[in-house]
């Protein structure tokens, strides 16, 4: 895939998704000389939308945050090479990447279809708090199997299942903030992440989506196009925008 042509797919907007493997024992610290430069994160990076420790279906010295860049990969080339000359962001990461084991990148682009569809805005704008306070997010991840038509295809079976799903979480349980597809890193992967004031929230959700026929049918659809499907539990960091 040549550069051009993942500017062209990623535009007008891209999100990224970093994922950092805390060395054990090590996470503790990481946090900590994250939050003291919490500040200089958003100066920097003012794309910053969240960053997630794993609680449940994963690795827990894990990470997971998420970032926008509204002008494409271009963009993130700038600011990431800017950042490179703040001082401040420079002497960050010389301590705390002595704390981390493993990193990854991917770019995600965004599905308008299948979030119109669930009532939801764009991800980059999503407030990221209720009146309830910090909450949880689930991380929904299919790896579908190759071909150009596949994931065309899940989102034509999201954009017609999800009102459906929407309609029956009747106590407005769980809200849809992201669900796209990687770009650039492992193709044919999509995810969504949905946010909940608790971990029984998703649960009273997950329970009265499966009373919609509409959703059900969205469901079995996917199934006949993934290879396997992973779901875990994360809670924002304390200094994450998205709470």
């Amino acid at each position: 895939m040549t550069l051009r042509r993942m500017a062209a797919s990623a535009a007008p907007g891209l999100y990224e998704r970093r994922v950092y493997s805390v060395a054990p024992g090590q996470m503790r610290a990481f946090l900590d000389a994250s939050s003291a430069s919490a500040a200089a994160r958003k100066r920097v990076l003012p794309g910053f939308l969240g960053m997630f420790q794993t609680e449940i279906g994963g690795d827990i010295n894990r990470l997971t945050h998420f970032y926008h860049f509204p002008g494409g990969l271009k963009e993130r080339e700038a600011v990431l090479s800017a950042a490179q000359q703040d001082s401040e962001w420079s002497a960050y990461l010389a301590e705390s990447n002595k704390l981390i084991a493993a990193q990854t990148s991917d770019i995600f682009v965004e599905s308008d279809a299948c979030k119109a569809a669930a009532g939801a805005p764009r991800a980059v704008d999503f407030s990221g708090s209720s009146a309830a306070g910090s909450g949880v997010y689930e991380l929904r991840t299919y790896q579908l199997e190759l071909g150009y038509t596949t994931v065309p295809k899940l989102y034509d079976l999201y954009a017609t299942g999800l009102p459906a799903k929407m309609a029956a979480d009747t106590e407005r349980s769980g809200e849809l903030v992201f669900l796209g597809h990687i770009d650039v890193g492992r193709l044919n992967e999509v995810v969504e992440l949905w946010r909940y004031d608790d971990i029984q929230a998703s649960l009273t959700a997950r329970a009265a989506s499966r009373n919609a026929p509409e959703w059900r049918a969205a469901v079995a659809g996917a199934a006949e196009l993934a290879h396997n499907f992973t779901t875990q539990i994360l809670r924002p960091v304390s200094f994450s925008p998205w709470q």
